[in-house]
């Protein structure tokens, strides 16, 4: 395994940088959905960044954030917090264990959004339990809203 990595996409340098840092940090939206799992999320820009969630999260960056009104935020399974709460927002509709980890997918909003929790922690998350989901990320990558045909 190289120490830095290339991501190109249409001849075009996205990013360099060590594989921890392309996962943990993409520069992009291209390089977060090329390496590793990523969840697209509606957002609402707002002075201090973007509401997601019921609450504004800190933008990484200026990476694509500036074009478009029409945002999406990209997550990592492992950057979302989900709890069961009975006026949640979000319904578990799917539940896959993976050893020390269980991936959730939550319903919210007209989309599914992936949350690995470590398997103890998702013992009380069924299909079909009302969960409120928040950010464990310090900030988020943000794109233009990606158009479904």
């Amino acid at each position: 395994m190289a120490d830095r990595v290339r991501v190109m996409s249409r001849g075009r340098a996205e990013q360099v940088a060590a594989p921890s840092v392309l996962y943990a940090q993409p520069s992009t939206a291209f390089v977060a959905e090329f390496v590793g799992v990523s969840s697209r999320v509606p957002v609402r820009k707002t002075a201090n960044g973007v509401e997601l969630f019921g609450r504004v999260a800190k933008v990484r960056g200026d990476v694509e954030a500036g074009r478009s009104e029409e945002l999406d935020a990209l997550l990592r399974p492992e950057d979302v917090v989900a709890e069961v709460s009975t006026n949640g927002l979000g319904v578990v509709n799917h539940r896959s264990f993976l050893g020390a980890m269980t991936r959730l997918g939550i319903g919210i909003g007209g989309v599914t959004v992936k949350v690995d929790l470590r398997s103890g922690d998702a013992a009380d998350l069924e299909l079909g339990a009302r969960v409120d989901l928040s950010l464990s990320a310090r900030d988020v990558l943000v794109s233009e809203r990606r158009q479904v045909s």
